[in-house]
């Protein structure tokens, strides 16, 4: 996620704690060619899942429906897909529906639910509102950050072992460059203070020669 967002959710998450609560967080950022994927997914005749996450829809009606998107705000880096665990129960609450279960009773204003599932979903709701963020209306479980950092632009950098070993390199090479120049600084202030001292002494020492030159004349 953008710094902007995570540092929100840090706070979403801290509210929620101290009212019992932890974030359970299913998806976050999403590069563009994963988002090709769905796109491409929803023209395919696999219909393998159909019967868990949308047997009411036909894949046609997919991107139609806002269920799946050629651009995604996930992938402008401030958007996440999350639920809540009760700590005192040790479950997920109830949000009367399931993770990325395509159809009506996604919708977070759903009414064909009980009242416990209603209470839920608006604390949820209600929960990342104070703190910056808004839920869109096919799902009650996505929210974006509304002051994101990057509104108009989707992200296509991969996420994988292999790119967070990367960064973790470049984060290594710049404190090693870091600590380098920090050295050479500390060397050049050493070197100045020394420098100081010495033209301090050899000052004090020509005035003294000369103090006792002039008490033997």
């Amino acid at each position: 996620m953008t710094k902007e967002a995570a540092n929100a959710l840090k706070e979403v998450s801290k509210y929620l704690y101290e009212k019992g609560y932890l974030i359970k967080i299913y998806d976050s950022y999403r590069p563009q060619r994963a988002v090709d994927f769905f796109v491409k997914w929803t023209k395919n005749d696999d219909i393998k899942m159909k019967k868990y996450f949308y047997p009411d829809l036909e894949k046609k009606d997919i991107i139609p429906g806002g269920y799946v998107a050629s651009k995604s705000g996930h992938s402008k880096g401030s958007t996440v897909d999350l639920t809540l665990f009760d700590m005192n129960k040790g479950k997920e609450i109830d949000m009367g529906g399931t993770f990325d279960f395509f159809g009506e009773i996604s919708h977070p204003d759903y009414l064909n639910i009980t009242d416990e599932q209603k209470q839920n979903r608006q604390f949820l709701i209600d929960s990342m509102r104070k703190f910056g963020f808004e839920v869109i209306d096919t799902e009650w479980w996505h929210f974006y950050f509304k002051n994101q950092p990057f509104p108009n632009t989707y992200f296509n950098f991969e996420v994988s072992r292999e790119s967070l070993n990367n960064n973790k390199k470049n984060e290594d090479e710049f404190i090693i460059i870091f600590i380098k120049y920090l050295l050479v600084f500390a060397f050049g202030i050493i070197i100045g203070i020394v420098a100081f001292y010495l033209i301090k002494y050899k000052k004090n020492y020509k005035k003294n020669s000369d103090i006792k030159f002039d008490t033997l004349i």
